[in-house]
């Protein structure tokens, strides 16, 4: 049964991107079609063409696809391929600073 059931998230950021790319450009020219078609089309309204709609249409639009890729990957993360996934601490040692003559000089100057 299993093996029947498609897995929604697929773990590959690439994919994730495309899709919250083009899901709401297609979105979004779908629905503003179909205002295009019902003001338009019906009402015989011409204001739907001025630049505010369309601009408020792909700003919403830019909007969207910002939003939705960090959603999606968190949700890949809880519940999908990603929820497996694992960081390994690293540790690394910084070098420790070196006293300069200058330095010296100055810690000097400043305990007199």
């Amino acid at each position: 049964m299993n093996e029947l059931q498609s897995k929604p998230f697929v773990g590959e950021p690439k994919l994730y991107r495309k899709i919250t790319v083009l899901g709401p450009v297609v979105m979004n020219a779908y629905l503003y079609l179909g205002m295009v078609g019902v003001v338009y089309g019906v009402h015989g309204k011409t204001w739907i063409f001025s630049w505010q709609p369309i601009l408020a249409a792909v700003l919403f639009t830019a909007l969207m696809a910002r939003i939705s890729f960090p959603w999606m990957m968190n949700l890949d993360a809880r519940y999908g391929t990603g929820s497996g996934w694992q960081l390994p601490s690293t540790k690394i040692k910084l070098p420790e600073r070196r006293v300069s003559r200058i330095d010296k000089a100055q810690n000097e100057g400043d305990e007199s």
